[in-house]
């Protein structure tokens, strides 16, 4: 024992030496995270007005558990979890808790992809089919035209269809990635393929990426989890990371449950994502912050793990317009820039944000489809460390005279099946859309300016320089010059949805024909927008209004297959067993291959009559 005692004696003299140190830094940094967690606010902020906790926000939305990583001075400066893995375990959420990062799933495959570029395995600029050998990309004549390259569909302008994926419960057969591509077998989604000339707009498309996933496989002939793991997740520490779906057995018990916007828990606790460059990595806060890091010390031109410095510049180079790089989202505030990238997988949402010169940013993974909560923690930590030109804005609210109401309030034309109501009641003022749920308050902060707390641009109420009409004006800055202006509507004028709210089906179905006869180019009236419309209104629960407005898309494309499964669905929903089982039927009848018609049926006990 006495051997010992010299070193013991050493070792606690230095412990006691470097702990003030310690314990200033660590007195610090809880009392930076003290003030992210009481810190949550809207985009807009008004003086004297209380902001939220952490706690608050995740009771209020419903979500079970959040990992968060702050990134400072090019590391992780601190990392914390809230909340549960499980609703029924209680399980708490640690460092350790696995999360479906869904769409930020994208960057990290980009830079596996980036990789064998820099190794001159690849090209940005080459045609995929070139690479391609288990499957082709079909030419049509907009690859006539131009070619899908590795660059447009990272930067999501190759052309291809299909936004993204629900994923495939624990009780699903679940497809490979050709069938993904071909909506072959017992896919869930449709077929992926180029039906715009590629490079000329951007659309997202998680599409794409299952393209490259396979591409990847069949140039370097490896499972794209191993591919993802040997040359991005292990060069950078990350391993509590991976792409393998299903989930592991022997990973399963970290893995944090999803649960869905109405609260309920995904069947079978996640969703399976044979699409996993486009949303299958399973990861946790610090590690995804790594990835971030990676880019950021690419930028700085310090030593990296994965990609030169040279390539993470060129990921986080604007590719086809400033917004968008290689596999990652970019935002110019004023000369700062910064690159991001959401996600949502079934019962999973998610963020990371970086700034791309200064060495700081933050990831956060939760287990519910609240992305809002998530802005909000953003903000947060963007305010507790002055970042730069990522600040909410704040405003004194000024008094509104009675005067001023009357002036502005009224309905403004917004577009061809859109108004913008702007009224008063019990004092305050709001703007509510009609297509939209809820109101939103409209503050006061000027003269003739006023400001909502959900977004940060100004309205004015502008006459029109060469008839005076009123207009309402949206401003991104207070000194910018009008650019988005929608005329007040004379009492008795009406834009179809209008005759919808009003229950009046037969004008509702004329106007709505009348829109489709005049602007046949345009979105109002074509049967994706009003599907859309009437998905959006099941969501709010104003089922009655989606009703009609699939009722309406039934009557001006009677040959859709879709439009009657959405129908359907709607009556269903509703309660209405004998019409959700005719449309299901008639939808059906127009597509024999309707899967989800023929499941429906048959849970109904309804033969499709031939």
């Amino acid at each position: 024992m006495r051997s010992y005692f010299p070193f013991l004696l050493s070792f606690f003299l230095l412990m006691a030496c470097s702990s003030p140190e310690q314990e200033q830094e660590k007195q610090a940094i809880n009392a930076e995270i003290e003030a992210v967690e009481n810190g949550l606010g809207d985009p807009v902020l008004f003086e004297g007005e209380s902001l939220w906790t952490i706690a608050e926000r995740m009771a209020h939305y419903g979500v079970p558990g959040m990992s968060i990583a702050v990134i400072k001075d090019h590391k992780v400066h601190w990392s914390k979890t809230y909340g549960i893995m499980d609703r029924d375990t209680k399980e708490p959420v640690n460092e350790f808790t696995l999360f479906q990062a869904g769409s930020i799933s994208k960057p990290v495959a980009a830079m596996a992809m980036l990789k064998q570029v820099e190794n001159g395995v690849l090209r940005l600029d080459q045609n995929v089919n070139d690479y391609l050998t288990s499957w082709q990309m079909p030419d049509n004549e907009f690859t006539a035209i131009e070619k899908v390259t590795l660059g447009r569909i990272v930067s999501h302008t190759g052309g291809i269809t299909v936004h993204g994926f629900p994923g495939y419960s624990i009780v699903d057969k679940v497809p490979s990635i050709v069938q993904v591509l071909d909506a072959a077998g017992p896919t869930n989604t449709g077929v992926i393929r180029v039906d715009t000339q590629p490079g000329t707009i951007f659309r997202y498309s998680g599409g794409g990426y299952c393209v490259m996933q396979l591409l990847l496989e069949d140039v370097l002939g490896k499972p794209f989890p191993e591919i993802t793991k040997s040359t991005v997740l292990q060069p950078l520490g990350m391993s509590h990371s991976t792409y393998e779906q299903p989930l592991p057995a022997d990973w399963q018990s970290k893995a944090a449950t999803g649960y869905l916007p109405d609260g309920s828990k995904v069947e079978g606790k996640w969703h399976i994502y044979p699409e996993m460059a486009a949303a299958g990595l399973w990861t946790t806060a610090t590690d995804l912050a790594q990835v971030f890091i990676e880019l950021q010390n690419g930028i700085k031109g310090t030593e990296t793990k994965v990609l030169s410095p040279d390539m993470a510049a060129q990921m986080l180079t604007p590719y086809f317009e400033d917004f968008v790089g290689l596999g990652i989202f970019l935002e110019n505030n004023d000369g700062d820039w910064y690159f991001s990238h959401g996600g949502w997988d079934e019962g999973f949402s998610s963020e990371a944000i970086a700034h791309k010169t200064d060495g700081y940013g933050v990831v956060v993974l939760t287990n519910s489809n609240h992305p809002p909560f998530i802005s909000e923690v953003i903000r947060s930590v963007a305010a507790t460390y002055d970042w730069e030109n990522r600040q909410a804005p704040v405003y004194k609210r000024e008094t509104l005279s009675e005067e001023e109401v009357a002036a502005i309030s009224g309905h403004y034309l917004y577009d061809k099946d859109q108004t913008v109501n702007i009224y008063e009641e019990d004092g305050r003022l709001f703007l509510k859309y009609l297509k939209g749920k809820l109101p939103q308050e409209l503050v006061k902060i000027g003269e003739n300016k006023y400001i909502r707390s959900s977004r940060t641009n100004i309205i004015r109420f502008l006459p029109h320089p060469e008839n005076g009409a009123l207009n309402l004006v949206f401003l991104e800055k207070e000194t910018d010059a009008p650019t988005f202006k929608f005329p007040r509507m004379a009492g008795d004028e009406k834009v179809p949805f209008q005759y919808v709210v009003e229950k009046n089906f037969p004008a509702a179905l004329a106007a709505y024909q009348e829109l489709k006869k005049n602007y046949p180019g345009e979105s109002f009236a074509q049967e994706s927008e009003l599907n859309t419309l009437g998905y959006n209104l099941m969501s709010d629960d104003r089922i009655e209004l989606a009703i009609d407005v699939f009722r309406i898309n039934v009557a001006l494309y009677p040959t859709s297959s879709n439009v009657y499964d959405s129908l359907g669905e709607a009556y269903l929903k509703n309660g209405n067993k004998r019409l959700a089982g005719q449309n299901y039927q008639k939808s059906l009848q127009l597509d024999g291959t309707n899967k989800t018609a023929l499941k429906v049926l048959k849970e109904l006990g309804m033969m499709a009559k031939s």
